[in-house]
């Protein structure tokens, strides 16, 4: 123990107090082994792996070259090479490199690669072994993984023990219940601990159903859904089904049982419940008013109501006897068609699947209708169910509308005649016929709704019945042919009643309006069209009577046109539109045009002027063109105002004379050829291509002044661009004939056409691109050596709009944020899904400080964080406006991580030291007064003792004695918590009989126990067992009743008792003392409170027991609590695991 005490305090020294390193070093891959003296003071959790050790206290203290073979591979001895390196490292202060091999604990060899550095701390040297395996030894690593899976498996099976819904279990051949899952809880309320152990009998409420299973085991070697009545705790039965079977040993020897329990109390609970619902059943079947028959696959009869029975007259002992031949018999004496009703019977029996619906008559004159439908269980027929409805009277009502229908067949307009529930009962030849059905026998029996549109108003449809009703309904309404289009009917309907009033039916009348609606609509589209053109023509239009040329109408462009309202203009005659110079001409124009216009129906086109109000005079365009309006002859004239596009003309001419010069001018090279290839014209700067002016080049082709193959090149082109009909292009060599000077051309080649959309030749525009193509050169290599740098940087790179979307980043950005590609990470929408805060984004302040780095955290794909440390910066157009956003972003999470730790653990060590201050100041004064005490009373001992009598120095003596006891105790408590603090106390957990620890530490209270007159009771099971370190467990148990007996007056009692769960011990320490308050309660446990509190023989407490006991309890991973009511005792209780 001491040795692992010093190797714990100078193990807290390697680090010097930084987590940091700890985490670090608990965290490597690498194997790190700390030495002192030769032996292993620390390692981490990879070392552990490696060597095969279960626990750090397995390897503590061993030395590390002990655990390696005789010889190394290169067959020197371990233990002589080992001295030369410790000696090398030691003399020469400095690191040692080698290879080594070490054995497993399971006797596995394994070489690795070893690092060993000497270092000194505390006055203290040490060794540092970094170990890693060597490549080739892979396989030692692959047997350690294994047996991590191997763990992890069995892992899981337990997991799935723990969690299995029917109840696994396991006994031996005595029938002793060795193993069982938790879920036998959730059936019997047993746990685990009441269970393992018992004989399984104990457990069956009929012993002799337990022989009954071993004997059909043993015949059989399984049992299957074994059904039996279990007991649980409180004696409640459960209805089980057993499976099992026997274990067998390695040897294949029989050496138990094992099966599973599966609760079928709820199925006899849901047996009960179908017995109900079968009832019910029964119960509605006999209130309908149709009869009902349930027959199975076998013919024998399932179920019927009361109105079967009825309908056929059938005596109870025919339906009792189960037999349909029995009863079809009985029905069929009263049939009319006898054979007809068995056919359908036999058909159907032989096809259960189908469905089916027939009419019967009885001799009697009832009418039946038949319903018969398959009886299905998972879809699969296992019956029939027959279903008869008496519509005698229904029948006849019908009869008597059929005979009204028959002189309704000949008439020309849609009759339909449907009853009461809207099911059509007669429709006549022109019905089918406009409806596009092929037969009467398609629409009879369905509703009307089949000829419904469904866009129709549901309003006016659901009125037509109710209408008719009163008075009879008319008007225009939408309905659907066979073949699903709709069109228009005008419909009248009317009610059919019978002598006494009562409504049968109704008739409907309908018409198709087809033709009608389309001519209405067609004539409202067109005067609409035109009107809205007339009105909203740009153009001023005119109507004028051809003979007597007085304008009757004109739109609101002909007032803005003319400078005159239309009321004005109206009544005016044609000549007055013109200017008077002109009359003549347009004199001339009108009738040469009227002329025109009659013979051959055309459209005629003229330029005139027109004369404005305002005494201006304005150049247009008339179309004129000579209509028909109720049977007279009208002058439709359209007058454009052409005064821009005359302007348009003259700059034209002016630009075309410009743009002459400009193509002779121009640095490119222009021509421009026919579809044959003829020159027609050309510039200065193509002249220089064939060394020839212009007028030698115009009216040849390329053969004229290039090789063939060239000039077959150029004509292909030519012929390409033609037949593409749109501009293209081709880049090519070209040397000038006129210096001999080589050129890159681009080459622009486009389709001429004339006014009609002819192609009549080919332009040509070629641009020197040399020193183009040489700069777009030298910039494909400078960005093919960023683009490089860019995509190999492990920074990630970006840019972004201002609207939130990523267009381009590089590989390390894409994995920093954690997606799969660049187009993942380029989809998403920044502002929503990369940024936690938007004012992230919106802050960044990039354009006032550039050089600035900013910290702060990305959302990665996954939704966790990523810091980063971000420099970016806008790029601008000319007017400051943003384009995009770009910068380098660093990866700082674990910086960051190490920042917020940092601070963390400074907050919570200056609240702990403060902590400490005070508790210290506290144990201090409580040190100090019994001390006081001790010192006092021994004076008076050392210089009155001959003075004083026997009971005084007996008393005084005693006083020392316990004040020096209870001060013992504190200090004992505040020496353990304090090696709590620098984790110096060892954890050792093992497996602790808890009575027999209880025993122990109630003895030591036992004279104080007896001097109060308490009784101090064991209440903890003999052979229940707890994983604990054993001296804290006795520490947390001497604190626990030591402050009971403190606080519990004379007569009284304290209680240790023991409550096992499924995997923890729940340990009480409970006692009939003074009690705490409510407001006390709240101070226990904690270094930073003052809370003490007198015994009942003035002892006095500092609290610090309490505390230590919860350090303890945490220590073994348990809780402590405390429940306490004044003057009726307090109850400490905490939990523990169970061995």
């Amino acid at each position: 123990m001491e040795q692992k005490d010093s190797a714990q305090k100078h193990t807290e020294s390697l680090f010097g107090g930084n987590e940091l390193s700890r985490i670090l070093f608990e965290s490597t891959n690498d194997a790190v082994i700390f030495t002192e003296e030769s032996k292993i003071i620390e390692c981490n959790e990879a070392a552990l792996s490696m060597f095969g050790f279960a626990s750090k206290n397995e390897i503590i203290g061993k030395v590390p070259f002990d655990l390696s073979p005789e010889i190394q591979p290169d067959g020197i001895s371990s233990k002589f090479r080992a001295n030369e390196i410790i000696t090398a490292a030691a003399n020469e202060k400095n690191t040692q490199k080698f290879n080594w091999s070490f054995v497993n604990t399971d006797g596995t060899p394994f070489e690795v690669n070893v690092i060993l550095t000497p270092f000194s701390n505390d006055g203290h040297h040490f060794f540092q072994f970094i170990i890693n395996y060597i490549p080739e030894n892979k396989y030692i690593k692959e047997l350690q993984e294994s047996r991590q899976a191997y763990h992890e498996a069995e892992l899981k099976y337990k997991k799935i023990f723990e969690n299995v819904q029917d109840v696994f279990y396991q006994t031996d051949l005595n029938g002793i219940i060795t193993e069982i899952s938790p879920s036998i809880e959730k059936y019997s309320r047993y746990i685990h601990a009441d269970v393992i152990g018992q004989p399984i009998d104990k457990f069956y409420h009929n012993p002799d159903d337990r022989q009954k299973l071993i004997d059909v085991l043993t015949k059989k070697g399984e049992v299957n859904d074994f059904e039996v009545l279990l007991k649980g705790k409180n004696n409640q039965l459960v209805l089980g089904s057993v499976n099992a079977h026997f274990i067998f040993d390695e040897s294949g020897k029989v050496c138990g049982i094992e099966g599973t329990i599966r609760d079928h109390s709820e199925r006899k609970q849901t047996e009960e419940q179908l017995k109900l619902s079968l009832s019910l059943l029964q119960a509605t079947l006999d209130s309908t008013t149709d009869g009902i028959l349930v027959v199975n696959h076998l013919g024998e009869i399932v179920s019927y109501n009361r109105q079967f029975k009825l309908i056929f007259n059938h005596s109870e002992e025919i339906l009792k006897a189960g037999k349909d031949s029995i009863a079809i018999e009985s029905i069929l004496v009263q049939l009319k068609d006898p054979d007809m009703f068995v056919t359908k019977i036999k058909y159907l029996y032989e096809n259960p699947e189908l469905e089916s619906f027939d009419i019967i008559e009885l001799k009697d004159g009832r009418i039946l209708e038949r319903f018969s439908y398959p009886h299905k269980l998972d879809g699969v027929p296992i019956g029939r169910v027959w279903s008869f409805r008496n519509v005698t009277e229904r029948k006849k009502a019908e009869q008597q509308l059929q005979l009204i229908a028959h002189t309704l067949k000949s008439i020309n307009e849609c009759i339909s005649i449907t009853d009461t529930n809207d099911r059509i009962l007669f429709v006549n030849e022109a019905f089918i016929k406009t409806y596009g059905y092929d037969s009467e026998s398609e629409l009879i029996g369905q509703n009307i709704s089949i000829v419904r549109s469904p866009n129709n108003d549901p309003e006016i449809v659901n009125q037509i019945l109710t209408i008719t009703a009163d008075a009879g309904w008319g008007g225009d309404i939408l309905n659907r042919r066979k073949d699903g289009t709709d069109f228009p009917i005008s419909l009248s309907t009317s009610v059919v009643q019978d002598e006494n009033g009562k409504t049968l039916g109704m008739v409907g009348v309908a018409v198709d309006i087809t033709e009608r609606k389309k001519a209405e609509q067609a004539l409202r589209e067109s005067e609409e069209r035109y009107r809205l053109f007339f009105e909203g023509s740009p153009d001023a239009i005119f109507l004028a009577d051809t003979e007597t040329g007085i304008i009757i109408d004109a739109n609101p462009a002909a007032a803005t046109l003319l400078k005159l309202p239309v009321n004005k203009i109206i009544g005016m005659h044609q000549t007055q539109l013109h200017p008077q110079q002109d009359v003549h001409i347009y004199k001339e124009i009108f009738q040469s045009g009227i002329k025109k216009i009659n013979s051959n129906n055309d459209t005629i086109t003229n330029e005139i002027y027109v004369a404005c109000s305002d005494g201006s005079e304005i150049p247009v365009e008339i179309l004129s063109s000579v209509i028909q309006f109720k049977g007279k002859s009208i002058v439709h004239g359209v007058f454009r105002n052409i005064t821009d596009r005359k302007k348009v003309e003259a700059e034209l001419q002016s630009k075309e004379a410009h743009l002459s010069t400009l193509i002779r001018t121009i640095p490119d090279l222009i021509w421009l050829k026919d579809i044959n290839g003829v020159y027609l014209t050309c510039n200065k700067m193509f002249e220089r291509f064939f060394g020839v002016p212009s007028a030698e080049i115009i009216g040849k082709t390329d053969y004229d002044f290039v090789d063939r193959e060239l000039a077959d090149f150029f004509r292909k082109n030519d012929i390409n661009a033609i037949a593409a009909r749109k501009p293209t292009s081709n880049e090519e060599w070209i040397t000038f004939a006129s210096d001999g000077q080589r050129v890159l051309l681009e080459t622009i080649k486009m389709p001429m056409y004339d006014s009609k959309g002819k192609t009549i030749g080919v332009l040509g525009i070629g641009r020197d691109i040399t020193a183009r193509k040489q700069a777009e050169e030298l910039l494909r290599q400078s960005e093919k050596k960023y683009r490089t740098l860019i995509e190999t940087m492990p920074d990630g790179v970006y840019r972004s709009t201002p609207e939130g979307k990523f267009i381009e980043v590089n590989p390390a950005m894409v994995k920093m944020l954690g997606y799969e590609s660049k187009e993942e990470l380029m989809a998403i929408d920044i502002k929503k899904e990369l940024y936690f805060k938007l004012s992230d984004r919106e802050n960044l302040g990039l354009k006032l400080n550039p050089e600035e780095l900013d910290v702060y955290p990305l959302r990665k794909k996954d939704g966790s964080a990523v810091w980063v440390e971000d420099h970016g910066w806008y790029i601008e157009d000319e007017d400051g406006k943003i384009l995009y956003h770009e910068g380098i972003s660093r990866d700082v999470t674990d910086r960051k991580i190490a920042e917020m730790q940092l601070q963390k653990y400074s907050a919570e060590l200056q609240e702990l030291i403060a902590t400490k201050d005070k508790f210290f100041s506290i144990i201090a004064h409580d040190l100090k007064t019994p001390f006081n005490s001790i010192l006092g009373l021994s004076e008076i001992l050392k210089d009155e003792a001959k003075h004083l009598d026997i009971a005084t120095i007996i008393q005084y003596s005693g006083i020392i004695h316990s004040t020096s006891g209870n001060t013992y105790q504190l200090l004992e408590n505040l020496l353990d918590w304090a090696r709590v603090q620098q984790s110096r106390i060892i954890f050792n957990p093992e497996p602790i009989l808890l009575h027999k620890v209880v025993n122990g530490v109630a003895e030591l209270n036992l004279e104080k126990a007896k001097r109060k007159k308490v009784s101090v009771i064991n209440h903890i099971p003999d052979q229940l067992i707890v994983l604990a370190d054993q001296e804290m467990l006795k520490t947390i148990l001497r604190n626990l009743i030591s402050n009971a007996l403190k606080f519990t007056p004379a007569n009284g009692e304290i209680e240790i008792a023991a409550k096992s769960g499924p995997a923890i011990i729940e340990i009480s320490v409970k006692d009939t003392g003074t009690g705490i308050s409510k407001e006390d309660l709240n101070k226990l446990f904690k270094v930073d409170s003052n809370f003490t509190k007198r015994g009942t023989e003035n002892e006095k407490g500092t609290g610090l027991g309490l505390i230590l006991c919860k350090e303890f309890i945490e220590k073994h991973g348990g809780t402590i609590w405390v429940k306490s009511e004044e003057g009726k005792g307090s109850t400490f209780s905490f939990t523990i695991k169970q061995s």
